[in-house]
């Protein structure tokens, strides 16, 4: 799957696009423009340019919103349908002669300076540490429940230690450990509600 695919897969709530995990409306479209710009970066979308001109742009972007329309990223890639539609117009385009017609011209998104860039980058890399650290507590708590059973995770004075297979053992607050499991239940590590 293409990295932009990937984002928005993480940054859209499953089977909508509404944005999760600290994604706004503007990541999600600035992905989406990304794409389109990462398209005709392709030699594929390079051909396109070079029969179609601008207009081909819109004629991408036409077809490939009748075909991915009720489609969500987590069950179908946006940059691969957005690449599938892009091959069949150039299959279209090869097979029968260029007449180039004026169309309105497609609207852009502004470029993103180099704070935005690096805000985005900055906020990317937070949010794959935190996953990381969610990804190791699921890890953890899967053990002790297995081992040492659903007791063994009750809140103690407020906290809930969680006890490594090493013997190493972890305290979290009773507010962050049930932040963590949210939000790996929300990875679909753990199960949603908690321990009930």
């Amino acid at each position: 799957m293409h990295d932009i695919s990937q984002k928005l897969v993480i940054a859209t709530k499953p089977g909508t696009w509404e944005p999760s995990g600290g994604w706004s409306e503007a990541d999600l479209t600035q992905l989406r423009y990304d794409a389109v710009i990462e398209l005709f970066n392709t030699p594929i979308g390079q051909d396109l340019l070079e029969l179609g001109g601008e207009p081909i742009k819109l004629r991408i972007l036409d077809a490939f919103s009748e075909r991915y329309e009720g489609k969500f990223p987590l069950t179908a890639p946006f940059f691969e349908y957005l690449m599938e539609v892009a091959q069949d117009l150039l299959r279209a385009e090869t097979q029968q002669p260029v007449v180039s017609k004026p169309a309105p011209k497609v609207a852009t998104a502004p470029a993103l300076t180099s704070e935005q860039k690096e805000k985005l980058s900055a906020d990317e890399e937070v949010r794959k540490q935190h996953e990381g650290k969610v990804k190791q507590f699921a890890f953890l708590v899967k053990k002790q429940l297995n081992t040492r059973g659903v007791n063994s995770l009750k809140p103690r004075f407020g906290v809930v230690t969680v006890i490594a297979e090493t013997g190493q053992s972890y305290e979290y607050s009773n507010d962050l450990f049930e932040s963590l499991w949210s939000d790996a239940a929300k990875l679909g590590l753990l199960t949603v509600g908690g321990l009930g």
